[in-house]
C-alpha cells in the first residue's frame, strides 16, 4: 500500500474519535502497516470500529494481526487448489518401466501451477509432463 492511502486511512480513523492526526503516530502506522494492501487494513480498521474497543484509537499492533488475517484469506482466495486426485499436483506415470512423477494435467492442476509458476513459488523448475523424480516399479 503506498503512503497516501495509508495516510487515508489514518486521518479517517482520527477523525472517527474526534483526534488530530500526528505524523510521528502515522510514521509508526506506515512502519507496521505499510506492507499490507488498503482493503487488509481498512476491513482490519471496520472491525476494530465494530468491537469493543472501537471507542478508542486503534494502535498499529492492534490492527495488525487481523490484517494479517486478511492477507491470509485474500491469498487463500486467490490461489488456485489441486485436485484431489493428484494430492499436490504430481501423479505417477509409468515410462520406460520406471515409475516416474510428473505434473497432474487436469484443468484444476494446470490453473494452480501456472498460478503458482507465475508467483515464482511452485514450478521449482518442472515443465508439464516432466518427470521430477525416476523411481524403479516398487
Amino acid at each position: 500500500m503506498n503512503r497516501n492511502e495509508l495516510l487515508e486511512l489514518y486521518e479517517k480513523a482520527c477523525r472517527g474519535i474526534r483526534q488530530d492526526p500526528e505524523e510521528a503516530e502515522f510514521q509508526i502506522w506506515m512502519l507496521v502497516l505499510g506492507g499490507f494492501e488498503f482493503t487488509e487494513v481498512d476491513a482490519a480498521l471496520r472491525s476494530w470500529w465494530a468491537s469493543e474497543n472501537g471507542r478508542f484509537l486503534p494502535q498499529p499492533c492492534d490492527l495488525k494481526p487481523m490484517a494479517e488475517a486478511n492477507a491470509r484469506i485474500r491469498l487463500k482466495l486467490k490461489t488456485p487448489d489441486f485436485c484431489k486426485n493428484s494430492g499436490l499436483g504430481v501423479v505417477m506415470k509409468l515410462a520406460h518401466g520406471e515409475l516416474i512423477r510428473a505434473r497432474c494435467e487436469c484443468g484444476e492442476c494446470a490453473r494452480a501451477w501456472e498460478w503458482r509458476d507465475s508467483q515464482g513459488e511452485g514450478g521449482r523448475g518442472l515443465k508439464s509432463s516432466s518427470p521430477i523424480e525416476s523411481r524403479p516399479c516398487p
